[in-house]
């Protein structure tokens, strides 16, 4: 905003300035990095033939997310410069009751509804195939075939159904959609990238460095989230504390 043509706005421009990086990578970072290895990267791996057709297409999954994302990462920025005196959460809420016709209004907000149930609708299959699968079947029973597992359906349907009452019962919480994306972002991309980026492309990570960094990057993002430690950056802070561990616990512990 320029004084000239907004006279009558009271500036602060110690606090905005000093908070315009934070705001900044509060809204970009999360969107950029989790757009590296998000359910659609997740989904190509998993449907490859081999791991040479998984690495070939997850990284061009990777690559044209990365793309997409960027524009609107940006366009989060720009808006949150536009309105420096709202919360970074409450800005796309703003534009929408502020800045656009009603009709326009509804048709972004049932865009962005659809948008969201879809995403929904494909986590909760990813996340009821990691427990059964991966968990249960994977690491539990030491890699007994699916076909093999008792009543592997009913613990499909059981975890579809424990995840989904968990997510509404945080979502009681939040009066923003955005706020429970970015809110749970330390423990969706921080976590995950050491395991689905290093570990996909480097030759020497095991199984066990895997899961231990899963563990020690979610522990490190649920101490940020409650305030007890308070890492460099909320995103990056856990990728950088799984990525270690990834790193030492697959030297110490090699497959």
């Amino acid at each position: 905003f320029r004084r000239d043509v907004f006279p009558g706005i009271v500036f602060q421009e110690t606090e905005v300035d000093g908070d315009r990086k934070a705001r900044f990578f509060y809204t970009a970072w999360p969107m950029i990095i989790g757009n590296l290895f998000s359910y659609e990267y997740f989904m190509r791996f998993m449907s490859c033939k081999g791991l040479k057709e998984a690495k070939k297409a997850s990284l061009l999954a990777g690559i044209f997310l990365l793309i997409a994302a960027l524009p609107v990462a940006l366009l989060g920025a720009v808006a949150n410069a536009c309105y420096q005196n709202v919360a970074a959460d409450e800005v796309f809420g703003m534009i929408l009751k502020n800045e656009l016709p009603p009709t326009i209004r509804i048709l972004l907000m049932a865009a962005v509804l659809m948008a969201i149930l879809t995403s929904a609708d494909s986590m909760l299959t990813s996340v009821s195939g990691m427990i059964s699968r991966d968990l249960y079947a994977g690491l539990i029973l030491k890699n007994k075939p699916v076909t093999e597992v008792r009543n592997f359906r009913f613990i499909i349907k059981v975890s579809i159904v424990v995840v989904a009452a968990v997510a509404a019962i945080c979502a009681l919480h939040f009066t923003q959609i955005l706020q429970i994306t970015f809110f749970f972002s330390p423990l969706t991309s921080g976590v995950m990238f050491a395991p689905m980026i290093i570990g996909l492309f480097w030759k020497k990570a095991s199984r066990k460095g895997a899961v231990l960094s899963v563990i020690t990057g979610a522990m490190a993002a649920l101490l940020h989230i409650t305030g007890i430690v308070t890492l460099f950056d909320r995103v990056a802070g856990p990728a950088l504390v799984g990525s270690v561990a990834l790193i030492v616990f697959s030297l110490l512990f090699p497959d």
